[in-house]
C-alpha cells in the first residue's frame, strides 16, 4: 500500500476540483531518455505507453502501446483516506482502480474535471506537428488553433475505456509553437475499467508536476527563463483555461 502520501482536494466549481499531491514514491511516471527522444508513460516498472519524439519539431511523434505494460489493477491500493472529498465531488463512489491511480501519481498540482465533452472518432490525430493516421485506440477530444486533446486506450486494437479515471500529460509547445499545447489522456484501466458506462468523463489534468512536459525542452537549454515562463503560463493560465473548457464552463479556447 502507498505510504507517506498526502492528498488534498478543493472543489473549484461544480465540475472542477484542484488536487494537491505529495508523493515520495510515485508509481506512475512520465520519463524520458537522456537524449529526450524516447519517452514512456505508465507504471514505473512496466510503462504501458511508449513515445518517440523527432529531432525536428515539425515532424510527427509516435505513440505506441506496450501490451506487457502494467495497468491500474497492478498498482498497490491507496492507503490515504481520500474517498470522502472525491466522492462528494463526483457525487458517487470513486472506483477502487481510480483511487489506486490517484495514489500513484507524482507530486504536484492537478485539476480533476468532470466533463460531458464527447470524444470523436477521426481518421487522423495530431502527434507533434503532423497529422498521422489514428489507431483504433485513439479518440479526439479537442482540436483548436491553441489546444489539441486526445484519448489513448490501453489496447492498441480497441477503443479506450472511458468509464474510469483518465490521466493526462500536458505536452507544452507540442507543434513547436509556444501558443499550442497538446493534452494526451490515457486509459490505464483497460478491460478492468468500471462496467457502468457513463457519458461523463473523469479527467486528471496536471498543472504543475512531472506530467507537464515541455516538447521544446531540448531547444531551450540556453533559454531557462523562457522554459520557466512556458511552464508558469500553463500552470496559471492555459491549463486552467483548458480545464474550464473541458468542464463545459467556457467555449473560448
Amino acid at each position: 500500500m502507498t505510504t507517506n502520501l498526502t492528498l488534498t482536494v478543493q472543489q473549484v466549481s461544480e465540475h472542477v476540483a484542484e488536487l494537491i499531491l505529495t508523493n515520495p514514491a510515485p508509481r506512475v511516471m512520465f520519463t524520458s531518455s537522456k537524449d529526450y527522444v524516447t519517452h514512456v508513460f505508465g507504471a514505473v516498472e512496466r510503462p504501458r505507453f511508449r513515445m518517440e519524439q523527432p529531432y525536428s519539431p515539425d515532424d510527427a511523434w509516435s505513440l505506441d502501446v506496450d501490451p506487457t505494460g502494467a495497468l491500474s489493477a497492478n498498482l498497490p491500493p491507496c492507503a490515504q483516506p481520500i474517498t470522502v472529498d472525491l466522492d462528494a465531488f463526483f457525487e458517487k463512489q470513486l472506483d477502487e482502480l481510480s483511487r489506486r491511480l490517484l495514489g500513484a501519481l507524482p507530486s504536484g498540482r492537478y485539476m480533476i474535471v468532470r466533463s460531458l465533452r464527447t470524444p470523436e472518432v477521426k481518421d487522423t490525430v495530431l502527434l507533434g506537428n503532423e497529422l498521422v493516421p489514428a489507431k483504433p485506440n485513439c479518440r479526439t477530444l479537442c482540436d483548436t488553433r491553441t489546444y489539441h486533446a486526445a484519448i489513448f486506450g490501453a489496447d492498441a486494437a480497441a477503443a479506450p475505456q472511458m468509464s474510469g479515471l483518465l490521466v493526462g500529460i500536458a505536452l507544452l509547445s507540442s507543434t513547436g509553437q509556444n501558443n499550442h499545447d497538446a493534452i494526451w489522456l490515457f486509459d490505464l484501466h483497460g478491460t478492468a475499467a468500471p462496467a457502468a458506462q457513463t457519458a461523463e468523463l473523469s479527467v486528471v489534468l496536471p498543472l504543475d508536476s512531472s506530467l507537464v512536459v515541455d516538447a521544446m525542452a531540448p531547444f531551450r537549454t540556453s533559454r531557462p527563463e523562457e522554459a520557466r515562463e512556458i511552464r508558469e503560463r500553463w500552470a496559471s493560465e492555459r491549463g486552467p483555461a483548458f480545464a474550464r473548457w473541458l468542464a463545459g464552463e467556457s467555449e473560448a479556447i
